[in-house]
C-alpha cells in the first residue's frame, strides 16, 4: 500500500471543489499514470441512460482505467438519490464489469460508489457500497478510505481490485476498527467506574448505557435535530472546557452539570426547566429548548443513575476523540446498499457481540448471543412473509410465484398487475395491517428492523394502489405499534432495539419544529418486554393462562386494556395510562383478578366435593358396597390437589400484589395478540440463543451467581412449560440444547394459520436430543423447508453451523 501524508490527503480532500481538484486526488494517491485528459467531456448519451437518468446528468468525466478492467467516472448531477446512484451504476457496471463511481451534485457533498453483483437468493444482484465525502466535515474513516484506494506503480489491475478497492470499501473492515476502539474505551470507562461504586453488575451497565446515549446523540445530531449540527456533542463538551478554563463551571463536571442536562431533562420531558443548567451559557440554553422531546427508555433514569457516578474530563477526553473518528449515517444498511460509515446497526453489533463480553458478569457463551447478518434476517422475513400470504389467500387462489414475485423480486410489475386485475389490494392492505409478528429473543432488533423494511415497502405499494397517502414516520409509527413484538432478558437490549426503531423512523422524515415537541418516541415498552420466554411461572408455579376459565366481565377489561395500551403507544392525550408503569399496574391489577375468581371456582368445586364426601361417609356407615370407599379416596385426593392448587394462586397473587410482575404472560403482556379473532402471532421468527445443555442456568442471573441447584432446577421448570403447552410430550431429554426449548414455545404462540423461522444450529439434525423436536415438527407441523446450511458459515466467530 501506498505510504501517505495524512496532511497532504487531507488537504487534497477539503480542496474537492471542481473537476480539476479531483484529478489531482487521484494523481496523489497514485493513479498519475492512468488518468486521461481532465479537459474531456464525455458523451452522456453513449452510456444508455433511460430518459430521467440523461435529464438529472450535467456532465460526466472518464478519469481512468487500468489494462481496460478497472474504470473510473466523474459524474455531476442535478439531484442524487440512492436510486440514481443505483441506476448508474447499473448502466455502467454492465459495460465496464469493474468500475468505481465519483458523484456530486453541489461540489462539497461526494459518492464514492463501488458497485459489485453478488449471488443472491440463487441469482446475482448489484450491491452498491458507498462512502458519503462531505468536505466541511472530514472524518479519520473517510480518509482511510481514500488512503487504501492509493496504489504503488507496478500493480496489476487484479491486485488493485481486490486489494486496494474491495478492501477500501469494506463495511466489515469499518465495522471491526470501531469495534475494537470501542472496546478499549468501554473497558477504561468501567473499570474508571468500578472504582467508585465497587460493583462489577452496576459500572458494566452504567458505562454500557451512557455510551449508547452519546452515540445515539451523535446520530441524531447528524438528523440535523440538534441546532442543526452534524457536531452538535463534539461542539458542546468544547463549550464545556472553555467555561471550564474560563473558571465558570467546575473541573469533572461534564458529566453531572452538562450531559445529564441534555439525557435526563432535555430529551426526557416536554417541558424543558433550563433553571437547573446553572452552568450552561444562555446562549446553549436557548439551542436545547428546541431539542425534540424523545421519551421511551433511552433516556429515563435508572437505579445505576442514581449512584453518584462522576466521569473525569480525561476519560471524556478519550470518549469524544474515539467517536469522533468515525463517519455516523442514521440509515441503515440493507442487504444491497451499504453505506461504508457507521450506522445505527453498529449498536444491534455491540450488543450482540461485544455487551457481555465480561466473563465476571455474563459470559458470550452462556448467552448464545451471536449477530444476525442483514443476508440471512431479509432471506427469513422474505420467506415467512411469503408463507403468511399463502396462508390467507388460499380462497382467492392467487398462484404461489405471484407472491413469490411480490416479496422476492426487485420489479414487482407482475404481481401488481396480478392484484390489481383480481381487486385484491384492499384484502392485501388488510392482510399487511393486521399482521402480529414476534421475535422471542429479540436482542437488538434486528429481525423487527428487517420486518419494518418489507412491511413499508410492501404497504407503500398498497397504499399506491388505493390512492392513499401517508408519511413515512407515521407508517413506521403505525407498523411498529400495531404489527411488531419482542421479548428479551436484557433491559439494554431493549433500549437498543427501541433506539434503531425510533433512528429508523426519522430517517427520511424532517419533522417540523412544532411537532418535535410532542414525544416523538412513541411507547415502545409495551411492545418490547423484559422477561424470559420460556418459563411463565410466578413463585413456584409453572402455569397456562389459557387452561383457566376467564369470566366475561374480564375479557372486556381485557379489550378495554388493549385499547388503552393503544392510546399509550401513540401517546394520545386522552390515554388513561400516563406512565409505563400505571400501564403495569392495570395488567397486574387485571390478572390478580383472573386469580381472584380461579379461588372461587376451586372453592366452589371444594365445596361441591366436601358434600359428596360427607355423602360417601354415611353409605359406608350403612355398610354401603366398596365401591364408595374407592370413590372416597379419589375425593380425598382430588381435594387434597384443589387445596394445593389454590393455596399455590393465593401465594401468587400475594407475591404479585406486592413485587409486581416480574416474568412474562404472553397472554396478559401481549393482550391484542391473544383476543379470540386472532389467538397468537401470525409470525414468531428470530435467532434464539445458543447455549449447551450443561450451561443451561435462568438467564437473568450472572453466571458467577448460578448454583448447580438452581442450573437443575430451571431446566426442570422449561421442561414443566413444554409439558404444560404438550402434555403429550412426556419424556424431553435433559440433554437438549437451549434453542430446542425456544423451538416448543415459538410455535406454542402461533395461531392456526401462524408461520415459524427459526436461525440455529442445525446439530438437532443429527443429534440424540433433537429426536424429540424431530418427531414432534414430523407428526404436527407441516414443514415448508429446512436450509441446512454447510456452504458458508452465517456467524463467523461460533464454533457451530
Amino acid at each position: 500500500m501506498k505510504t501517505l501524508d495524512t496532511t497532504t490527503l487531507t488537504a487534497k480532500v477539503k480542496n474537492l471543489k471542481d473537476i480539476n481538484s479531483i484529478f489531482e486526488l487521484f494523481e496523489s494517491i497514485g493513479y498519475q499514470e492512468y488518468l486521461f485528459d481532465k479537459s474531456y467531456i464525455r458523451n452522456k448519451n453513449e452510456f444508455g441512460f433511460n430518459k430521467d437518468i440523461l435529464s438529472n446528468i450535467r456532465n460526466i468525466y472518464s478519469i481512468f482505467h487500468i489494462e481496460k478492467q478497472l474504470y473510473a467516472f466523474f459524474i455531476e448531477a442535478n439531484n442524487i438519490s440512492r436510486s440514481f446512484l443505483k441506476s448508474i451504476s447499473k448502466n455502467l457496471i454492465d459495460s465496464y464489469i469493474r468500475v468505481l463511481i465519483i458523484s456530486t451534485d453541489d461540489w462539497k457533498n461526494y459518492y464514492f460508489t463501488l458497485p459489485q453483483y453478488e449471488k443472491k437468493e440463487g441469482e446475482s444482484k448489484l450491491k452498491l457500497s458507498t462512502l458519503r465525502l462531505d468536505t466541511t466535515q472530514i472524518y479519520h474513516t473517510d480518509l482511510e478510505i481514500i488512503a487504501n484506494l492509493a496504489i504503488e506503480p507496478g500493480l496489476n489491475f487484479r491486485d488493485i481490485w481486490r486489494n486496494h478497492w474491495q478492501y477500501a470499501f469494506s463495511k466489515e473492515r469499518v465495522n471491526e476498527e470501531f469495534y475494537k476502539d470501542f472496546q478499549q474505551v468501554f473497558f477504561n470507562l468501567r473499570n474508571y467506574v468500578d472504582k467508585q461504586c465497587n460493583d462489577i453488575k452496576i459500572s458494566h451497565e452504567f458505562t454500557q448505557q451512557t455510551l449508547n446515549r452519546i452515540m445515539f446523540l451523535y446520530f441524531i445530531a447528524k438528523k440535523g435535530w440538534l441546532n442543526s449540527d452534524p457536531r452538535f456533542i463534539t461542539h458542546f463538551y468544547q463549550e464545556y472546557k472553555r467555561e471550564r478554563n474560563r473558571k465558570n463551571t467546575p473541573p469533572d463536571s461534564f458529566y453531572d452539570d452538562w450531559l445529564s442536562i441534555l439525557f435526563f431533562e432535555v430529551f426526557n420531558k416536554s417541558y424543558h426547566n433550563m433553571g437547573i443548567a446553572k452552568y450552561i451559557p444562555d446562549d446553549l440554553k436557548n439551542q436545547m429548548v428546541s431539542f425534540p422531546y424523545l421519551n421511551g427508555g433511552l433516556f429515563k433514569k435508572e437505579d445505576f443513575d442514581r449512584r453518584n457516578i462522576t466521569i473525569s474530563d480525561s476519560k471524556f477526553d478519550e470518549i469524544f476523540s474515539f467517536l469522533d473518528k468515525y463517519n455516523f449515517t442514521i440509515k441503515e444498511d440493507l442487504p444491497l446498499e451499504v453505506e461504508v460509515a457507521v450506522d445505527p446497526q453498529m449498536l444491534g453489533y455491540l450488543y450482540e457481540s461485544f455487551a457481555n463480553v465480561a466473563e465476571e458478569i455474563y459470559e458470550r457463551n452462556d448467552l448464545g448471543i451471536f449477530y444476525t447478518s442483514t443476508v440471512e434476517v431479509d432471506f427469513m422475513v422474505k420467506c415467512s412473509l411469503v408463507e403468511y400470504f399463502l396462508n390467507h389467500l388460499s380462497n382467492h387462489k392467487v398462484p404461489p410465484y405471484i407472491i413469490y414475485r411480490l416479496i422476492f423480486d426487485d420489479d414487482k410489475s407482475e404481481a401488481i398487475e396480478y392484484f390489481s386485475n383480481h381487486n385484491l389490494w384492499d384484502k392485501i392492505s388488510f392482510l399487511l395491517s393486521d399482521i402480529k409478528v414476534v421475535d422471542p429473543a429479540c436482542g437488538s432488533g434486528a429481525f423487527l428492523l428487517g420486518y419494518l423494511k418489507m412491511l413499508v415497502e410492501l404497504t407503500r405499494i398498497t397504499d399506491n394502489s388505493l390512492g392513499y397517502s401517508r408519511s413515512d414516520f407515521d407508517l413506521k409509527k403505525e407498523i411498529i405499534g400495531k404489527n411488531l413484538f419482542g421479548v428479551d432478558v436484557m433491559k439494554w437490549a431493549l433500549h437498543c432495539a427501541e433506539l434503531r426503531l425510533w433512528l429508523s423512523m426519522i430517517v427520511e422524515e424532517d419533522l417540523p419544529l412544532e411537532r418535535r415537541k410532542e414525544p416523538l418516541l412513541p411507547n415502545f415498552n409495551l411492545r418490547l418486554r423484559v422477561g424470559d420466554s420460556l418459563v411463565q411461572k410466578i413463585g413456584n408455579i409453572n402455569f397456562n393462562l389459557e387452561d383457566l376459565n376467564i369470566s366475561r366481565e374480564i375479557r372486556r377489561k381485557l379489550d378495554g386494556l388493549r385499547l388503552e395500551e393503544d392510546k399509550f403507544y401513540r401517546n394520545d392525550p386522552s390515554a388513561k395510562f400516563k406512565t409505563p408503569e400505571v400501564v403495569q399496574q392495570e395488567e397486574n391489577r387485571i390478572f390478580c383478578e383472573i386469580l381472584d375468581s380461579e379461588v372461587i371456582k376451586i372453592d366452589q368445586e371444594i365445596q361441591k366435593l366436601n358434600i359428596e364426601l360427607r355423602s360417601k361417609d354415611q353409605l359406608t356407615i350403612f355398610g354401603e358396597t366398596d365401591k364408595a370407599e374407592d370413590r372416597k379416596e379419589k375425593v380425598i385426593r382430588k381435594l387434597e390437589d384443589l387445596k394445593k392448587q389454590r393455596n399455590n394462586i393465593i401465594d401468587v397473587a400475594r407475591e404479585l400484589k406486592t413485587k409486581g410482575k416480574q416474568f412474562i404472560i404472553w397472554e396478559i403482556d401481549f393482550v391484542d395478540v391473544f383476543q379470540e379473532d386472532k389467538k397468537g402471532f401470525d409470525v414468531v421468527i428470530g435467532n434464539p440463543p445458543y447455549v449447551r445443555q450443561e450451561n443451561i442456568a435462568p438467564p437473568s442471573k450472572p453466571k458467577g451467581e448460578v448454583t448447580l441447584e438452581e442450573k437443575k432446577k430451571y431446566k426442570e421448570e422449561l421442561i414443566k412449560s413444554v409439558q404444560i403447552k404438550y402434555p403429550f410430550l412426556s419424556r424431553i431429554d435433559q440433554k437438549c440444547d437451549y434453542y430446542i426449548y425456544f423451538y416448543l414455545k415459538g410455535l406454542s404462540l402461533l395461531n392456526p394459520e401462524g408461520t415459524f423461522c427459526f436461525i440455529t444450529s442445525n446439530s438437532w439434525l443429527d443429534v440424540g436430543y433433537g429426536r424429540v423436536l424431530q418427531e414432534f415438527l414430523a407428526k404436527y407441523v407441516p414443514i415448508k423447508a429446512i436450509y441446512d446450511n454447510q456452504a458458508k458459515r452465517s456467524f463467523a466467530h461460533a464454533s457451530v453451523n
